[in-house]
């Protein structure tokens, strides 16, 4: 196994613990998230959907980390997600929205500050993750390798 698909798979299996502990965390403490969520800003209809929204998606992003085959698909729309997640925050440090919602339990009790340098820690292992599978070499680092056995004749 090369450098570069080390450093995608422990990327790709970083997300999959992140999303795995938010998604929990926030499923199994659902009426605090749920109260967190209607704290924001934004009407309550949208908190409602976002609520159910957010655990989902990140259970399908594990999903797809899961699949070799999907994981630059996984890694990137992991990336865009922390990194909305990140945006969402640095908005709410302005006061702009109010006092942000750190709804996933991660760093429980830590500033947004805190927050915001995990999650871009995760961005850019993203990025790293995602310049290193170059699109027409893909499939070199993301499945697995596949072929005939040796000695085997070829039909």
């Amino acid at each position: 196994m090369d450098n570069n698909r080390k450093i995608i798979d422990f990327v790709r299996y970083a997300f999959i613990l992140l999303w795995g502990y938010a998604s929990i965390t926030k499923l199994y403490n659902w009426k605090l998230s749920r109260t967190e969520m209607h704290m924001q800003i934004f009407p309550a209809w949208i908190g409602d959907i976002l609520f159910w929204l957010i655990p989902l998606s990140e259970l399908i992003l594990i999903l797809l980390l899961m699949n070799r085959t999907k994981t630059v698909t996984g890694i990137t729309l992991s990336t865009i997600l922390i990194g909305l997640f990140t945006v969402y925050l640095l908005i709410g440090l302005t006061g702009i929205m109010g006092e942000p919602c750190i709804c996933a339990g991660i760093l429980n009790g830590k500033s947004a500050t805190i927050h915001i340098i995990f999650n871009m820690v995760f961005v850019i292992f993203g990025i790293i993750a995602l310049v290193l599978a170059p699109k027409g070499q893909m499939r070199k680092y993301i499945t697995f390798d596949s072929g005939r056995k040796e000695g085997s004749q070829t039909i």
